[in-house]
């Protein structure tokens, strides 16, 4: 399999029209003493935030790299924090509590004035109670308007939007309540918000009709400053679990990017009016959507990219002033991709997930015009399949475009945003977790700083632990020492599924476990298993590269005494299974499931622990339909069964 996506490595080429974004040079990381989740640029210069269990930490972005700022108390959110700016250093912060003990959610908040410092914590919506999903939203305008949107699914299936919004240096007002009638859906509501220069602000969702059959639907509603929202607007039909982009420009100009029967669609608001139909970007998009991002400028220019979860790909349509968009550019062209590489890929599909990253581009107008978007890079390094930062500039054109990627071989990046500085560059900052989420880090590439050197590559030592005889299910387990801080990741050769890593801020040792994937890791006739091992000091841009070979050998499967004489009488709906063995054997090692003619389950039971016997009955109650029943034998201490079936009569 490793040869076959080797042969791969030449295909996963930036377009050729597209000159290295090489410019981006890698600062100090800033060391967390938690895991870092929700990293964001909060839209104010050089200022990222970033969450852990229990705060939310500001960091500040310069030439010399990241310093820490302000902390602000997170505990109990239940999701990502969002932030909006404004100019002069306005800042808003807000996100979702939930008390799962009485079923309440509500919303709570920071404000920064400009030139001010951030305030006390602002309880935004009072608590709401039986409630089965909610997301929140914020925006802010350029002249300090800002909004929080809290979507919800009540117990009854009821949708609604609650909007708290206020004017420039004023407070929050009561929240608004828009209802959106019953829905069939039973995820969260996606909403997103935006605002024009002179505070009209635009909210736009994603919500399934009251019918199960019913399709996910596009929303809209607009708000003149200082007034309500009017009636929502259907803007169309949206696929479902697909993600999609809002941005809104100065003017009150909006775009609104999403699938729509499977195609990828851009719905646009003149200024003061409403979404027009939709206008096809790309006739075919991947079987999960695409991960879309767009930003306008305030002429109508505008640039809409998309990632291809499942090719790689990121392609981009731009045009210079309100009207039909330019044709296609692959800034990375979209590939027919090996199974491992697949695999990588899928570990950013589906949005966000603190544990696992972001899959959605983001984009940022940089002071000379041009875009600059950040996106989750598939890359094979030193023979391994990486998702690393990528990067690209492109102007409204479309003529001229850099692509680039930041990184390393060692941690695979969670989230990957762009950031301006308060002195004009451009920078990509990105976070990474140790494998068991205890510590973190954040990252930071600027454009026009050289690129620091690596520090000396420390030695590590990696040994077994324990048996080299494992059972079908049993995991590799390994002591890694390094005589220095180190970054280490490990994978099973030809399993590349099964794969992991771990960090040390010092010298010392930690354990690591490879677990099985697909199929055992050791060879049923025993023989050589290979470890590919890529080791370096914590961020190194290249590893050390090495291979351990082990011998080890399939430990054999402790099945329970075969299931003999399996026999299925009727008793009304139900099945009465009778069977016997020929030695003493535990009830529970046995599990019995009836299935339909198309090997679909219908019912199944599990027998009690008991004293052994050879002799077993089971009931598998209301098995209409059943055409056949399964005796399961269950190994002792593993996943592994051997089955007995036979037909029910009649």
């Amino acid at each position: 399999m490793l040869r076959t996506l080797l042969a791969l490595a030449g295909l996963l080429l930036l377009a050729p029209a597209t000159a290295s974004a090489g410019a981006f040079g890698e600062l100090p990381f800033h060391a967390a003493k938690d895991a870092v989740a929700c990293l964001q640029a909060t839209g104010s210069p050089g200022e990222l935030v970033y969450q852990t269990r229990t705060s939310a930490q500001v960091l500040s972005a310069d030439a010399t790299g990241l310093t820490p700022g302000v902390t602000l108390p997170t505990e109990g959110a239940v999701d990502c924090a969002h932030s909006a700016a404004w100019p002069g250093g306005g800042g808003l912060l807000s996100f979702p509590l939930a008390d799962e003990l009485n079923g309440e959610v509500w919303v709570r908040g920071f404000l920064r004035e400009p030139g001010q410092g951030w305030g006390e914590a602002i309880e935004i919506f009072p608590p709401r109670t039986r409630v089965m999903t909610g997301a929140v939203t914020n925006a802010a305008s350029e002249r300090g308007d800002a909004l929080v949107a809290m979507s919800t699914v009540d117990n009854n299936r009821q949708a609604e939007i609650r909007i708290a919004r206020r004017l420039p240096g004023g407070a929050f007002g009561a929240p608004e309540r828009l209802a959106l009638g019953k829905t069939a859906g039973q995820d969260r509501l996606d909403s997103q918000a935006g605002y024009s220069a002179a505070g009209e602000a635009i909210l736009t969702w994603a919500v399934k009709g009251p019918k199960s059959a019913d399709p996910f639907a596009l929303w809209a509603a607009i708000a003149p400053p200082g007034a309500p929202f009017g009636a929502p607007q259907k803007v169309a039909a949206i696929d479902r679990d697909t993600a999609y982009a809002l941005t809104v420009g100065a003017d009150g100009r909006a775009l609104a990017v999403f699938t729509s029967d499977e195609r990828l669609v851009v719905a646009e608001r003149a200024p003061g009016g409403a979404f027009g139909a939709p206008a096809v970007l790309a006739k075919t998009v991947d079987p999960l959507g695409s991960q879309p991002v767009a930003i306008l400028r305030p002429d109508g220019g505008a640039v809409v990219a998309w990632t291809s979860p499942l090719t790689a790909g990121l392609t981009a349509r731009t045009r210079e002033r309100a009207g039909a968009f330019g044709p296609a550019i692959a800034l990375v062209r979209p590939q027919k991709l090996g199974s491992v590489a697949v695999m990588v890929q899928q570990r950013f599909i589906g949005g966000y997930s603190a544990d696992l990253g972001d899959a959605t581009p983001h984009a940022a107008l940089a002071a000379d015009g041009r875009v600059m978007l950040t996106w989750s890079h598939l890359r094979l390094l030193q023979g391994v399949w990486r998702i690393v930062p990528g990067t690209a500039l492109l102007d409204f054109a479309g003529g001229e475009r850099e692509t680039g990627t930041s990184g390393g071989p060692l941690r695979s990046p969670a989230v990957i945003t762009p950031v301006l500085l308060a002195d004009g560059s451009r920078a990509v900052a990105w976070s990474d977790n140790r494998a068991d989420f205890d510590t973190g880090r954040v990252h930071l590439a600027r454009e026009g700083s050289p690129d620091r050197a690596d520090p000396p590559a420390p030695a590590v030592k990696v040994t077994l632990i324990g048996s080299r005889s494992l059972k079908s299910d049993s995991p590799l387990r390994l002591r890694v020492t390094c005589d220095a801080a180190c970054d280490v990741y490990a994978q099973v050769a030809g399993q590349e599924e099964s794969n992991t890593s771990t960090s040390l801020a010092a010298a010392g040792s930690r354990r690591i476990a490879l677990s099985p994937n697909r199929r055992p890791l050791a060879p049923r006739k025993g023989g050589k298993l290979r470890i590919i091992l890529r080791s370096g000091a914590p961020g190194a841009h290249r590893a050390t590269a090495r291979t351990l070979t082990l011998n080890v050998r399939r430990a054999p499967i402790a099945f329970p005494p075969r299931a003999l004489g399996v026999s299925v009488a009727l008793d009304g709906d139900d099945l009465v299974v009778r069977w016997h063995t020929a030695t003493p054997a535990s009830p529970d090692r046995y599990s019995v499931w009836a299935v339909d003619d198309q090997g679909e389950p219908v019912t199944s039971t599990d027998l009690r622990h008991g004293p052994k016997r050879t002799s077993f009955e089971a009931r598998l109650e209301d098995a209409r339909g059943a055409a056949k029943v399964i005796v399961y034998e269950i190994a002792a201490r593993s996943a592994d069964t051997r089955q007995t079936t036979v037909k029910v009569p009649g």
